[in-house]
């Protein structure tokens, strides 16, 4: 049996039309600011404020860099900018390891063979024997 692989896993609810919550948060908290703006700044200097105000909001809303949004692409760039950039690789004091080298072996040199030995009971097997030997005296 064949599965569906989801398509849009990326997919964001709609809250307000075709905004969502982070798209709907921006421009009505930027919304509000320039309303209550034009109350307390002359109009000279309120609308260039509220046009780069609404510029900003509606960039923070919906633009998308390579997939990502701008409040991500800012705060990525913000932490890359702090971060340090020079990686030193610091030596551990590790002693030196002194290699062997194995001499060969001229073919004129035949080594002597050694007929195999039995090798007797290890002295855990004589021990136990020796411990049931005593028990069965003494038993």
């Amino acid at each position: 049996m064949r599965f569906q692989v989801p398509q849009f896993i990326n997919y964001e609810l709609k809250i307000l039309g075709p905004l969502n919550l982070r798209q709907t948060l921006f421009l009505g908290i930027t919304g509000a600011v320039i309303f209550v703006m034009r109350f307390f700044i002359p109009f000279q200097i309120f609308l260039p404020a509220s046009l780069f105000l609404a510029v900003g909001a509606l960039a923070f809303g919906f633009l998308k860099i390579e997939g990502r949004t701008l409040p991500i692409v800012l705060i990525n760039f913000f932490m890359f900018s702090i971060s340090p950039k020079l990686f030193l690789w610091k030596r551990k004091n590790v002693p030196p390891r002194l290699i062997r080298i194995k001499k060969v072996k001229k073919k004129e040199e035949v080594e002597e063979v050694v007929p195999l030995q039995i090798a007797g009971k290890s002295r855990l097997k004589n021990l136990s024997n020796q411990i049931e030997v005593g028990f069965k005296q003494y038993g």
